[in-house]
Formats: C-alpha cells, structure tokens, sequence
C-alpha cells in the first residue's frame, strides 16, 4: 500500500507522461517528494520506487526489469487516493461497455442529492473520465463523493483498491493485446471488488453469466441490475441504457438517495458525447457519433439501436486499429440494415476477412473519404454511423479526437 510517510524520504519515478503521469507527478512535487517524470524509453532503473501510467503494460521490457528488482509499483489511482482525507465515498464503476454513460448518470445524481439535501460536500467524476483522481486529491473533504470510472489498465495496477460502492457492469473479449490474455483481462477487472467487505455494495446484472459466476463468491452486499417501476429511466436512445440507469438506480440506492432525486438527475440526462450521439441531420440524413464503440460489442449495441429489418438504410463507418476480436457478429446486422460498410484505418485487412461481403464493403481508408462518400451516396431516411468497432490508435490519439473530428468533417458538409 502507497504510504505517503513511508516513500516521502525515497526517490519516485513516474512512468509515462499523459494525463495521469503529469497529474500525479505535479501532485507529488507539490507534496515535497524527489520525484522525476520519465518515459519507457528513458533510463528508469535505479529508483526506490514507481508509479505506472495505465496504458504501459506489465509486459513492456522496462516494467519487466522492475518487477524483477522487487521495486514497488503503484497506480496513479492509489496514490492520488492515498492523499485524500478518511470518511469519503467512492463510487467505482466499469465494464466492457456502458462505464461512461453509467459514471455520468450516478455523477449527476449524486450532484441532485447534494443540492437537494443542501449539503457542502462536492461530487468529482474522474478517474478514466475527465480528469485523473490526483488532480483533486488535494481538494476533497471529508463527506465529498468520488464517482470514479475506471478501466481495466488502472484497475490491473491497483493492488489495494477499496471503494464503498462499485458496479461491474459487463465482461466481454476486450484489451487482450495489452493484458496478455482475456483471463488477465478478467481478473483486472475483478479487482474493482476484491478488497470490499461485507460492508461494502457491489452493483451486477445478474443476466450476465460470465459476471454472476465471477461474483459468486463476493464479499460485498450485492444488488442486482434494478429500477423500480415508478422511476421513468432517461429518454436517450439504445436499450443498453436501460441497464446503465439500473445500475445508477442501484448505487444511489445503496448510499440512500431518495427517488425524488434519482428522477430529477434522470430527467436531466442528454446521454454523453460520444456514445451513440445523434449531433446533425442534413437533407434528412441523420448522423450518428459512436466513436467510442472501441470493440465489436459495442457495436453491436449501436447497431441494434438503429437497425430495422424492414429498411437498409445504414450507412456503417467500420475500422481502425485491430484489437483481435472477430468481427463475424456483425454480419448478421449488416445483412439486415446495412447499405454499406464504410472501412477506414489498419483493420481493413481483418475485416475483409471476416465479412466476405465485398459487394458491400467500401474501403474507404480516411475518415474524411467515408463521410463524403456517405453524404454523395445517402438519401433522404438514411443514417450515417460512426461505430467503429476498433481503437482509435491507427489514426487517433483517442476515441474523443475521432469522434470531434468525424463531427467535424459532417459540419463542413452544411457549410
């Protein structure tokens, strides 16, 4: 565990210098520590202890020499929390898919109860989402409510991880190329309740065989995916959103909101960027941002959105880094709704494989290509979808750099 006492008097690496190395880094110079900020390709041997970025992998060369030294190695996450006073309410979050739309709507309802209760405590969403925990560390109180969403990366790193309520929401193929195996992926995201108690909640859709089975043998106090009936759920499209209220209705719940401000957060949800987004609609042409449907499952959830078998009137935007999964389960959609498969990006190779549906297929290999070709070929009743089912990493920096730039690209067409 992450002592600050203990380390203060020890030389600190941090590794990787993105949003959350920079965070914690400036969180630990502004707190006196001889601390230096490095990449992997930098000369990182000889410190007395580590704090990981979440996308460097245990299998990278340098983590390697590390482990093997018996150096200690924290998460970003556990050391922002290791600075934070006793008596605050974390609320954990993740899952496959749904983790952001979930984070914000419990964020929003845990705000409604605030106001509504006139308290003096705040709500910080962070963690995967907005901004890293030690960006705030130094500004929560006592009472205060962290929602946190956090992926698979920052919970493999957490060794010590104890949130007061946490919700796993799915599991499905994901992230393999990072954690070495999809059973490494499991048991990183499982992490999110090993070291609760049986004071503690864990949140689960007992419709999920994989996750009921992994929980079975939970410690926490566990509620199922639940609303009751006189709660009306957020009017944003997909029926996966059904669960990712549920979930919200069930950690709020558990920390004692009232329905009243459970409603009132619901009523206010527009949904979140990014995330199946419906953001313009020229000539009656409806465009859709889903740049963060990172994986084939969770383009499968846009598709059943928006698919009708009576109209083929899809236009898919399809592609860019392979992350190994199959994309056979879209054939079916596609099949049924698609006018054509817009392929951009370094997967093209693996979906032409796994489709063999080349009278549909259009390679399309820019972003900018696919939307034009979109706009000169749809008519009047169509969608252009943006759900690319595959990292951004080819091209982007990030889903959200994609997703503005495809909004972008759209913008110009009205111009």
């Amino acid at each position: 565990m992450f002592n600050p006492k203990k380390f203060k008097s020890k030389k600190a690496c941090v590794l990787g210098a993105g949003k959350s190395g920079q965070a914690v880094f400036e969180l630990l110079e502004q707190k006196k520590f001889n601390v230096v900020l490095k990449n992997t390709e930098d000369d990182v041997l000889g410190y007395d202890f580590y704090i990981k970025s979440p996308g460097i992998s245990f299998n990278n060369a340098v983590i390697k020499k590390i482990v093997a030294q018996k150096k200690p190695i924290f998460s970003e996450l556990e050391v922002g929390l290791a600075f934070a006073p006793n008596g605050i309410n974390i609320i954990a979050i993740t899952g496959t898919n749904g983790k952001t739309t979930t984070t914000e709507l419990t964020s929003k309802i845990f705000k409604q109860h605030i106001k509504d209760k006139k308290l003096k405590n705040s709500v910080f969403t962070c963690g995967n989402i907005g901004f890293p925990v030690s960006s705030f560390a130094t500004k929560i109180k006592k009472g205060d409510f962290l929602v946190l969403e956090l992926s698979s990366y920052q919970l493999e790193d957490s060794t010590y991880f104890k949130p007061t309520v946490s919700a796993l929401l799915n599991i499905t193929n994901d992230h393999v190329f990072h954690h070495g195996s999809f059973s490494k992926y499991i048991k990183a995201k499982c992490k999110i309740f090993g070291n609760q108690n049986k004071s503690d909640f864990l949140i689960i859709n007992q419709r999920d065989v994989l996750v009921k089975k992994l929980t079975a043998r939970a410690k926490p106090k566990i509620l199922h995916f639940a609303m009751p009936k006189k709660l009306t759920p957020p009017k944003i499209k997909g029926g996966h959103n059904l669960q990712n209220a549920m979930a919200s209705y069930q950690m709020a719940n558990a920390m004692g909101i009232s329905i009243s401000s459970i409603q009132k957060a619901f009523d206010n949800f527009k949904g979140v960027e990014h995330r199946i987004e419906e953001f313009a609609k020229i000539n009656d042409i409806t465009f859709i941002n889903d740049s963060k449907a990172t994986n084939v499952d969770s383009t499968i959830t846009a598709l059943k959105t928006f698919c009708k078998k009576e109209n083929k009137n899809i236009f898919l935007i399809l592609g860019g880094k392979d992350k190994g999964d199959s994309y056979k389960p879209l054939k079916k959609y596609i099949d049924a709704s698609i006018k054509k498969v817009l392929v951009i990006g370094n997967a093209e190779k693996e979906i032409v494989r796994d489709l063999k549906i080349t009278n549909k297929l259009v390679l399309s290999k820019t972003m900018e290509e696919a939307v034009n070709f979109a706009f000169k070929t749809a008519k009047k009743g169509d969608i252009v979808l943006l759900s690319p089912a595959c990292s951004s990493f080819d091209c982007y920096k990030n889903f959200e750099i994609r997703g503005k730039d495809f909004k972008q690209l759209v913008k110009k067409l009205s111009s």
